[in-house]
């Protein structure tokens, strides 16, 4: 998160020393892999990202958000199928939040699945009328 913050002030040089820092410290618990995955993930490096989110998910199987982290880094790397089985599996577990389907309309757009993307755009918008509002 620091690393981050650093990032979102631009400097990229604290942020990367920090980043560097995590990953010497040895992760060994879910909230290791989930920390480090997501430091990753908002400096975009999506592929590194990935890994230490299916590490976390190894030892929280099943978690929403490890899962939905992991969605998201398949999404940027072109992995549709992927990211559409995590965002189903987080729809299986949360099926109030709307910006999920969302998400999961935006994998089957990118497949060229276009009934598919308006079925889940028009779920969303069922459950967040203000969702697609500018």
């Amino acid at each position: 998160m620091e690393a981050g913050l650093y990032e979102s002030i631009d400097l990229n040089d604290q942020a990367n020393a920090i980043g560097d820092r995590l990953k010497e410290q040895s992760p060994e618990t879910f909230q290791d892999f989930f920390l480090l995955g997501n430091n990753e993930r908002v400096r975009f490096f999506t592929e590194s990202a990935l890994g230490n989110f299916e590490l976390a998910l190894r030892k929280k199987p099943g978690d929403f958000w490890t899962q939905h982290h992991l969605a998201l880094c398949h999404l940027k790397l072109g992995h549709h199928r992927a990211a559409l089985a995590y965002l189903t599996n987080c729809i299986s577990q949360r099926p109030d939040i709307a910006w999920v389907r969302m998400q999961r309309g935006l994998c089957h757009l990118e497949m060229r699945d276009y009934k598919s993307a308006l079925a889940e755009f028009n779920e969303a918008e069922k459950k967040d009328p203000n969702l697609f509002h500018v």
